[in-house]
């Protein structure tokens, strides 16, 4: 019973009234088609970031200046990449996510002041990596 129990809610299935009579070939089934399920899962994760890495201009606005017009999104993933965590995780969270730096500040558990801070250490980073200069305002 126990057994049953924990397959159950391991695997959420709690409304099972009862488990079947082969458990084993059962299990296989399950184990299987969840592997099955992540194995595709992960193909289409792969799929959906090589079409977004294609975009070669995917961050560039089209009316940007020409110091900019020659980044990729490998260079710029690659540069991203490269950045301390600490910094890297701000700004996508910040940039692709639309968080706040106060919402940023609440998830990592710091300051505002210091997620922005990191924020604007990681793209003066990124733009001494790239060799693209701060637009003027």
């Amino acid at each position: 019973k126990r057994f049953a129990h924990a397959v159950r809610s391991h695997w959420g299935i709690e409304n099972t009234c009862h488990m079947p009579r082969n458990v084993v070939p059962w299990l296989y089934r399950v184990v299987r088609n969840r592997a099955i399920s992540a194995a595709r899962s992960a193909d289409r994760r792969k799929r959906h970031e090589r079409a977004a890495a294609e975009n070669s201009r995917w961050f560039v606005d089209e009316n940007s200046s020409t110091e900019t017009a020659g980044l990729d999104a490998q260079t710029a993933a690659e540069a991203l990449q490269a950045l301390p965590i600490e910094q890297r995780e701000i700004i996508v969270a910040h940039l692709w996510g639309g968080l706040s730096f106060i919402e940023i500040a609440e998830v990592l558990g710091t300051s505002s002041s210091t997620a922005h801070r990191r924020y604007a250490a990681g793209l003066e980073t990124l733009r001494e990596r790239l060799d693209v200069k701060c637009p003027p305002n």
